[in-house]
């Protein structure tokens, strides 16, 4: 059965134990016994253990530490408690006292005992010194006033750098600094500053705002009227003659500089909108984009000098450098980087057209050979109609031989290579059609070979082959048919 001794103490141990070393014996023969020695006499006294050699004596190592070698009767504190090494080990931070079979416990804290009676009163102690000095207290209130003295005599006169003409004020020497000791300018303030009414440069308003208007440049918003609201002007000129006009926003140098009644318009750039005067619900951004309008509505021209012929146009859309240059009607499309009459995308929102000047690629980047090129089916509710007219064309002659090329022609069935060609979106499912390599042997004229060497059949311009195949085929059947009446002639006058 394990027993264990609860130490209430430790430092009882620092006593001499001579007098009991005859009975549990001095181990080291220095004629007393220590600390180990008086642990190991306990625990051999208590039946712990029984007497053995004085290796076996228990070495205190203080408090338990991670990464120490512990020997096998090694002791240290740990939590409140004391534990005994049982295993040669290496300590760890996962294997603190009491770890499984590593560490039993040797000691522990006692419970609290109850509170003792309370003591005799000392002795009165001596006077301490004397403390420090405390802080000064607040000031008292001010007393009453005294009774004014006699008045003294006048003193010389005062100067001052302002210099007084009227009711102005002025200074004509160093600087003002206001917030600061050093002025580097003529006025120098740190801090905000407030203005009420218009900040002028030579003269010039610069700067002018109100509860919902703001100009920044010179003359910028000069003219604007009372209650005309929503306008932000910023530059030199800026829709300086704009009166009655709101809600617009103009930007950089001369920007709606002529507008006067046009509202909800944005021009951003030099001169964008410069002669707009009625026009409303624009937007031109560019340098001189929308330049001549003088009572278009809603436009939009973006891009250097777009649209900037046009001046009462409306509903017009121009995009790119230039674009629309010279449009001056209404409801068109322009997207081009060029002043050109034919753009590379042109539309008439009226009649709800577009055109492209160049070629188109759908699922497919575009061919130059093909107008339109598309990777995927194609579908209309109505025809396809392709030029014909005589007097386009010359070098006409019959196509001949056509039965003889046409029979040559093998119809097939098949289905596409989806899974090693995905890019053309070629259809699913059983297909009909003719092999492009052997029309091309028979019929070049309706093969086309691409700049990768891919062929493709103009199924339509077979029709004119087929046309003349079956015209010579039918006169074979003529032909056969007169043949076979004349030889039921002659059967009918056959002797019977």
């Amino acid at each position: 059965m394990k027993k264990t001794i609860v130490v209430t103490g430790i430092l009882f141990f620092t006593l001499s134990f001579t007098a009991m070393a005859g009975i549990l014996g001095d181990i080291d023969s220095n004629q007393k016994v220590d600390l180990n020695e008086a642990v190991y006499a306990l625990q051999v006294a208590s039946g712990l253990r029984d007497d053995k050699p004085a290796s076996y004596v228990i070495v205190w190592r203080n408090s338990w530490t991670p990464g120490t070698e512990y020997k096998k009767y090694d002791a240290v504190s740990y939590d409140g408690a004391s534990y005994i090494c049982m295993l040669l080990h290496m300590s760890s931070e996962s294997e603190v006292p009491p770890a499984n079979g590593l560490w039993e416990i040797l000691s522990q804290r006692g419970q609290k005992g109850e509170k003792g009676d309370k003591g005799d009163t000392g002795e009165k102690g001596d006077q301490g010194d004397q403390g420090q000095k405390g802080d000064k207290g607040d000031q008292g209130e001010i007393g009453l006033q005294g009774h004014p003295g006699p008045k003294g005599d006048t003193g010389p006169a005062g100067s001052s750098p302002f210099e007084i003409d009227g009711g102005n004020a002025y200074f004509t020497a160093g600087s003002i600094g206001i917030g600061m000791t050093a002025p580097a300018y003529k006025l120098d303030i740190e801090g905000d500053m407030n203005i009420s009414g218009v900040f002028r440069m030579g003269g010039s308003p610069v700067l002018k705002a109100d509860s919902s208007n703001l100009f920044i440049g010179k003359n910028a918003g000069l003219s604007i009227a009372a209650g005309a609201g929503g306008n932000t002007f910023i530059g030199n000129d800026v829709g300086r003659n704009t009166g009655t006009g709101f809600n617009n926003t103009f930007i950089g140098k001369d920007a709606g500089l002529s507008n006067t009644v046009g509202a909800a318009n944005s021009f951003v750039g030099n001169g964008a909108g410069n002669k707009n005067l009625s026009g409303s619900n624009n937007i031109f951004i560019g340098q001189h984009a929308g330049y001549r309008n003088t009572a278009g509505n809603n436009n939009t021209a973006l891009g250097h000098y777009a649209g900037y012929n046009n001046t009462t146009g409306e509903g017009n859309v121009f995009i790119g450098h230039r674009a629309g240059y010279n449009e001056t009607e209404s409801n068109k499309l322009y997207i081009d980087n060029s002043d050109t009459s034919t753009p590379l995308i042109y539309g008439d929102f009226g009649k709800k057209t577009l055109s492209v000047f160049g070629s188109i690629g759908i699922n497919t980047a575009a061919y130059d050979k093909f107008s339109l090129y598309v990777n995927g089916d194609a579908y209309t509710t109505g025809g396809t109609w392709q030029a014909s007219d005589i007097r386009w064309k010359k070098n006409i002659v019959p196509v001949q031989d056509a039965l003889r090329k046409i029979s040559q022609v093998v119809g097939v069935n098949y289905e596409w290579k989806r899974e090693e060609y995905p890019d053309k979106e070629f259809a699913e499912g059983k297909q009909i059609g003719l092999i492009a390599q052997e029309v091309e042997s028979v019929i070049p004229e309706v093969v086309h070979t691409d700049a990768e060497g891919y062929k493709a059949v103009s199924y339509e311009k077979l029709t004119p082959m087929l046309i003349e195949a079956v015209k010579e085929q039918q006169a074979q059947i003529e032909s056969l048919k007169a043949e076979i009446e004349m030889l039921k002639r002659e059967i009918l006058w056959l002797p019977k």
